[in-house]
């Protein structure tokens, strides 16, 4: 059986946790929504807690930290290949956790996207997990990632 072992970096990051107040270490970026179309202006939301999403919302990490943990995943060194081929779907489309897109370019680049008021992040690498790439946008009505990933993989 092989170790497989969490890259450095998240596990040391602050959690906004299970209802309390989220301090954000400084500097942040700020938050900004629309509540998904409940509001024709866009709202500060960098205080919001996210802790209600449950898992999604209970890590504050970095792109950086985004991008080395895509890269390790698919490089095989956090998880067992078998278990693995078993997040990501066979041809497109969502896997169980992990999906896949083929840019204009040719290049397949798997990964994970999430939403949450005033932020929207996507995480992508190459099935080697040679070339990782994470976004965050500080607006959750913001569309421009499928050009972010076609700017950073096809280049």
């Amino acid at each position: 059986m092989s170790a497989h072992h969490a890259p450095e970096g998240p596990a040391s990051r602050p959690r906004p946790s299970g209802g309390r107040a989220p301090r954000s270490p400084r500097p942040h970026a700020l938050g900004y929504s629309t509540l998904f179309g409940g509001s024709s202006t866009p709202l500060e939301t960098t205080e919001l807690n996210p802790s209600w999403g449950g898992a999604a919302g209970e890590m504050i990490s970095t792109t950086a930290d985004l991008t080395r943990f895509c890269s390790a995943l698919m490089r095989g060194r956090l998880l067992p290949r078998a278990e693995l081929d078993e997040m990501m779907p066979a041809t497109g489309g969502p896997g169980l956790g992990i999906g896949s897109v083929r840019l204009g370019c040719g290049v397949t680049v798997r990964g994970h996207e999430g939403t949450v008021h005033g932020s929207s992040t996507v995480a992508l690498t190459t099935r080697d997990g040679r070339h990782a790439a994470a976004f965050n946008t500080n607006a959750d009505w913001v569309d421009g990632q499928r050009q972010l990933a076609e700017a950073e993989f096809c280049g």
